[in-house]
């Protein structure tokens, strides 16, 4: 394709022409546009898939292409079944807890500086992806990561401390943390398990409230949760992660909606749902 990539073009049947460009976002962008100018109409409607038994399966199969998370792909694949039967299409309430599967929802994690929250987006990635040093501050810009949480993608915002900024450059990056917290679909608030000098914010469906660090055996009650507490975890020696994990993702999608019998139209736009 000439000024925009060197590419190998199969022909496995007369009606259809396979492309082969190197990939990227970018060079398949070009690419779309050199065919439609040089007069390729472009197809509207269901996505083209010739081995698809019916419309919803050609969807399925395109958007099985770009979902990550097993939850999103063994639900995606029961779906051509499910139309097929004729099952009622799922309320949008359900609709909208489902289109998280598609698109990662936002978890910010927030709360006093050198908690650990770091370490603890480290530990759910198993691989490092934000710095971690033992003095306040080290995080001074927000760290995005996508993460998959008991099989639901999301991604994951590691934020600067919330304690009194030292410079501008600390204060501008908690500002923008700020509104990523507004816009966030789940916000994590960390604090050390045996801390009593912090107030958690109050119980909230959109705030999860984590005791960090409940290894060090700090406290009247060492390796108790306390009563302020949604959940207890150690990134340095794994307590609570799985369960951190299935509880964020319950929050988000819950089983509930996951196990819904219904037919669920998922290359629809997101319905709107209730707030919060």
């Amino acid at each position: 394709m000439p000024g925009v990539d060197t590419l190998l073009v199969i022909r496995p049947a007369d009606d259809l022409l396979l492309v082969t460009p190197h990939g990227g976002v970018g060079v398949c962008r070009a690419l779309g546009r050199a065919l439609r100018d040089a007069g390729l109409p472009r197809r509207e409607g269901a996505p083209y898939w010739p081995e698809a038994a019916g419309e919803v399966e050609a969807r399925m199969l395109s958007t099985l292409a770009s979902v990550r998370g097993h939850r999103a792909v063994r639900l995606l694949l029961d779906q051509p079944a499910r139309w097929a039967s004729g099952l009622p299409p799922v309320p949008q309430a359900v609709a909208a807890e489902l289109a998280r599967l598609l698109r990662p929802p936002l978890v910010v994690a927030t709360g006093p500086a050198n908690v650990g929250k770091s370490s603890l987006a480290n530990a759910l990635a198993s691989r490092p992806v934000a710095r971690v040093a033992d003095r306040p501050g080290v995080t001074r810009d927000a760290v995005a990561v996508d993460l998959e949480l008991d099989g639901l993608v999301v991604r994951w915002l590691d934020a600067p401390g919330v304690d009194r900024a030292e410079d501008a450059v600390l204060a501008q990056a908690q500002a923008l943390a700020a509104i990523a917290i507004e816009a966030a679909d789940l916000v994590l608030w960390c604090q050390d398990a045996w801390d009593v000098s912090q107030r958690p914010p109050d119980p909230s469906s959109r705030w999860l409230r984590l005791a960090m660090r409940a290894d060090r055996g700090f406290g009247p009650s060492p390796g108790v949760m306390p009563a302020w507490a949604d959940a207890m975890v150690s990134a340095h020696t794994g307590l609570g992660l799985a369960e951190l994990a299935s509880q964020i993702r319950r929050r988000l999608v819950g089983d509930a909606a996951l196990s819904h019998p219904g037919a669920w139209a998922f290359w629809e736009p997101t319905p709107p749902s209730d707030p919060p």
